[in-house]
This record gives structure tokens, C-alpha cells and sequence, in this order.
């Protein structure tokens, strides 16, 4: 569908081994349910490579807003080793600077879909820029109330709290959009 381009920023002095990774959409969850991942194709010059989109995401990782609001799905990227796409600790680089939208539909104006994402959007993906808040959007706090609601296995404040500490930022659309630079971080011992 379309190639995404991103940047590796190390501040190591040892040498990074590319050999065996692959890229993969984390999609944010918008529950207490599990993540999931989508494995990407991903071709690399160290330390430039470039990311394939190749499907939309599946039913699984949409969402809505509001009850006559388009599905949309979020994903964070990330350089993984293929045998550990199920594993979120093991990241080897991440970008969340950035997030990955998908929207099914056209966003109208002045809905709470359109203030999630920083405005009205056509169909189709974005490259959006995640940006911490110091409290919750409206929109936001739709999706911190279905998660704490979903968690049950957690303390009622407890669910709360981290359901709010995941939500703490907003999206707004990327000047480049699909051309915008990726910066991706190394995790810590990779």
C-alpha cells in the first residue's frame, strides 16, 4: 500500500546488528483486553530503513468513538525479532513520537472522533504526532472509562489509574503525513 521511512537514534558506541528483525504495529488497545501485533515488512540500511504497509488493520484493532463515528485503529511501530512479535518487553526500537492511524471512513468536523485527532481526516492511514497531556482529553476519557470498565481482574482505582496514565497525550496529524520521518529510539540493552 505504502512504504514508511524511518531513523534509528543510538547514542551507543557498540556496534547494532540489524541481522533478524522485523517491523510491527503495536495496536492500542481500547480495552483491558491483550495487544495486538501485526508484523511488517521491513528493508534496512542501517541506520535508515523503511517499513511496508502492505493490509489495513483488521476488525480486531478498530474503534469508535462515538456511535455514528467512523472505526479507527492506532498503532505505535517498532523493531522487533520475529519470534518475539508476542512479547511487548523485548522491543528493540520504538518510535512514540509517532502513532499509525487508520480511519474507515471520513472524519467529520466537531465530532469526538475529530477531536481525538487533532481534526477532521479523510479516509485511510495518517502518520499522526503523539504529544503528552497533563490531563485527559474528553475524547480521551471516552476510552479510559471503557478500559477501566473492561478491567476486571484489577481494583476498581487501580484500573483507573493506569488506564488514564495510557491516555495521557493526544494526536495530531503530521505536517508530511505518510512522508513524515520516523524516529525510532533503541531499547535500553539491545
Amino acid at each position: 500500500m505504502f512504504r514508511l521511512q524511518g531513523l534509528a537514534a543510538t547514542r551507543r558506541s557498540d556496534p547494532v546488528s540489524s541481522t533478524g528483525v522485523e517491523a510491527a504495529a503495536l495496536w492500542q488497545a481500547t480495552s483491558a483486553r491483550a495487544a495486538v501485533f501485526t508484523p511488517m515488512p521491513l528493508d534496512i540500511a542501517f541506520p535508515t530503513f523503511w517499513i511496508d504497509v502492505v493490509a489495513t488493520p483488521s476488525d480486531e484493532v478498530a474503534f469508535q468513538l462515538g456511535p455514528e463515528e467512523p472505526p479507527i485503529a492506532e498503532a505505535y511501530l517498532h523493531i522487533v525479532k520475529p519470534d518475539r512479535l508476542a512479547h511487548a518487553g523485548e522491543l528493540l526500537a520504538s518510535d512514540y513520537e509517532h502513532a499509525l492511524v487508520y480511519v474507515g471512513a471520513a472524519v467529520p468536523p466537531g465530532g469526538v472522533t475529530a477531536s481525538y485527532l487533532g481534526g477532521s481526516l479523510e479516509p485511510g492511514f495518517h502518520v499522526m504526532v503523539r504529544q503528552a497531556v497533563p490531563e485527559l482529553t474528553a475524547a480521551q476519557q471516552i476510552l479510559v472509562d471503557r478500559c477501566a470498565a473492561r478491567a476486571i481482574d484489577a481494583p476498581p482505582a487501580i484500573a483507573r489509574a493506569n488506564c488514564t496514565a495510557e491516555r495521557l497525550y493526544r494526536l495530531d496529524r503530521s505536517a508530511a503525513d505518510l512522508q513524515t520521518l520516523l524516529h525510532f529510539h533503541l531499547s535500553p540493552g539491545t
